[in-house]
């Protein structure tokens, strides 16, 4: 009978003592894999944060080459407003004006304070026109490419933000009747004031061809 007590607290014993060293060695291991999973999570967050750091200084810079290339290209072209490229028609009957990128921006008045656009400039070929800028006031902070649509209705040049496209998911509402409504003022208005009616507007490699035509008093 003691024997047999014996025998039990013995058994007793051995595995209280083998379930509480089970019992430090998972808490041991949770302690561990905490501690790795810790070590980890802080190098993660700091991959990212250098990540976003060089991103942000790669958008800057591309921000900076822009701008100074814009600059440069402004000081070797004829950025003239589209009445005074209107003005230097002479004679009655028809007329071509041939604008590049950043001529016609300026003709188009791109630059004026209300356009939703910093910065902006055409970028033509045979059979596309883009309107390139910053948007203001935008959490995107890299320059967009707008398709438009450039045709010739009721005599008038008729500039639209192209509908249904994906370069153009980022211009609408207010900003996307902006842009129009500045084209329309700088282009349309002007025209009428002078005298002067669309006949057909065409797109080459790198420039636009507004064809106008004086009518004779």
């Amino acid at each position: 009978m003691d024997q047999k007590r014996v025998k039990n607290k013995s058994v007793d014993g051995i595995t209280k003592k083998e379930k509480r060293s089970e019992e430090n060695f998972f808490s041991d291991l949770d302690k561990k894999s905490h501690s790795f999973s810790t070590f980890w999570l802080v190098i993660i967050l700091i991959l990212i944060t250098i990540f976003v750091v060089l991103i942000s200084l790669a958008i800057s810079l591309k921000r900076k080459n822009i701008d100074t290339n814009l600059a440069l290209k402004s000081d070797s072209i004829n950025l003239v407003s589209f009445s005074q490229r209107l003005s230097s028609v002479k004679n009655d009957g028809q007329a071509v004006l041939i604008f590049n990128g950043l001529e016609f921006a300026k003709a188009a008045g791109a630059d004026d304070s209300e356009f939703p656009l910093k910065n902006a400039s055409f970028e033509i070929d045979k059979d596309s026109i883009y309107l390139k800028g910053r948007i203001k006031d935008s959490i995107i902070p890299w320059t967009v490419k707008i398709k438009i649509i450039a045709l010739v209705k009721d005599q008038k040049f008729s500039l639209l933000v192209a509908p249904d496209t994906m370069e153009n998911m980022v211009i609408y509402g207010q900003n996307k009747d902006k842009i129009e409504s500045v084209f329309n003022k700088n282009i349309n208005q002007i025209l009428t004031d002078k005298g002067f009616i669309a006949d057909e507007v065409l797109t080459s490699k790198d420039s636009i061809e507004l064809h106008v035509i004086k009518e004779v008093k």
